[in-house]
């Protein structure tokens, strides 16, 4: 059986992820004004900006604070069991609305599904979560605000059903206390001077993995009217004794997808048939396509969207 602690760290490694059930052990931390900095954690107090949205931010009192490497989602938790998840993009309130709807699909099995459509209170989306795939029962409450005209930050609250209110309160707190900080600074452009959106139509993304024993490979077609088709397949031997065992999985999940960025960062949405919505954090650097922090290759041949 996989324990608690490993399914957790499978949750930081998958989607990198909306839910930051992750170790703090062994990770430096500054009190100090920096430029946000992924890997890096930061302690209760700090303050730190975000240059390429023009905000600024302070880490809740008693908190710590991670963008994990290769997301665009901050976690910060005081104990490593309740959480305040924070993002922000160039977005307006209408344009996240339609999302807030979406279940929204973590990794690893883990799912918030929101308990109806998002409330409009005052400058405020708000929705709350019923949260599947973890071993204890969580519950979460989201808030969406436009902090400027083109800059939304959102921030989702988790915590241990009939526990959510204290962290509830401190995502509310953390979202009134941000600030525009300055004028956003421009990012450098991709090497075609596209948008992500323009440059990954057509795209057929695919990623090896495996070491002697295991394999896997991933693709994902991405067609130029919005369709996509993503496919996994593994496979793999175990030795035990003076035999071995093997086996061999494969998959296929398929719908609507859409990206949003322009410059060496992004993200890609693919919005499945089944209803569960999952968000890449896109990257563009060396030449490499990056998901989630994870190099992708670009293969010339798209043989699903002909």
């Amino acid at each position: 059986m996989i324990s608690y602690r490993a399914h957790r760290e499978g949750i930081m490694r998958s989607l990198a992820k909306r839910l930051g059930l992750f170790l703090m052990l062994g990770m430096t931390t500054v009190a100090h004004a920096e430029p946000l900095q992924p890997g890096q954690a930061y302690t209760g107090g700090t303050n730190l900006d975000i240059a390429s949205l023009g905000l600024s931010l302070t880490v809740p009192i008693g908190w710590t604070a991670l963008l994990p490497p290769g997301s665009s989602v901050l976690v910060m938790t005081p104990d490593d069991q309740s959480y305040v998840l924070a993002t922000a993009d160039h977005a307006t309130l209408d344009e996240v609305r339609s999302g807030l709807s979406e279940p929204l699909a973590l990794g690893n099995g883990v799912v918030l599904t929101p308990n109806g459509t998002p409330l409009q209170t005052g400058q405020d989306l708000r929705v709350s979560y019923t949260v599947t795939g973890l071993p204890m029962a969580y519950e979460g409450d989201g808030r969406s605000r436009a902090v400027s005209n083109d800059v939304v930050v959102s921030v989702i609250a988790l915590a241990v059903t009939g526990a959510l209110d204290p962290t509830r309160e401190v995502a509310d707190q953390f979202l009134d206390n941000m600030q525009v900080s300055s004028k956003p600074t421009a990012a450098t452009n991709t090497a075609n001077n596209d948008d992500w959106h323009s440059y990954l139509q057509g795209r057929h993304l695919v990623r090896y993995f495996g070491d002697s024993s295991y394999n896997e490979t991933q693709h994902i077609y991405l067609c130029a009217d919005g369709r996509f088709r993503k496919t996994f397949g593994s496979g793999g031997h175990t030795s035990y004794g003076d035999g071995w065992s093997s086996g061999a999985t494969a998959s296929a999940d398929s719908g609507q997808w859409h990206a949003s960025g322009t410059g060496n960062q992004g993200s890609l949405v693919l919005q499945f048939t089944g209803g569960v919505r999952s968000e890449v954090y896109l990257e563009y650097r060396d030449n490499k396509v990056y998901l989630d922090g994870v190099q992708w290759l670009r293969d010339p041949e798209n043989s699903y969207c002909g």
